[in-house]
């Protein structure tokens, strides 16, 4: 069976959950340092909720991040085609 593509929000997850890693934080205390709830961060983190322009912005900022870092980026093909 193949592998199901990674939706834009699922890799944007990914991307937010690497960072929790690279700087050792946890889901929870991000939370809490950015006005989110907790339970809510989970959600996206689990690819339950999209997350909107401004809440990506918070959670970049939270983690000392631009919040283009947390798109993936742009294949060689997808740039040809721009």
């Amino acid at each position: 069976m193949l592998p199901l593509a990674m939706t834009i929000h699922d890799q944007i997850a990914k991307r937010i959950k690497d960072q929790l890693k690279r700087k050792r934080i946890s889901a929870e205390r991000l939370a809490f340092e950015i006005g989110l709830s907790p339970g809510y961060l989970y959600h996206l983190l689990a690819g339950e909720r999209k997350a909107g322009v401004e809440t990506l912005e918070k959670i970049a900022k939270g983690l000392g991040v631009s919040v283009r870092s947390l798109f993936p980026a742009k294949s060689k093909k997808a740039k040809s085609e721009d």
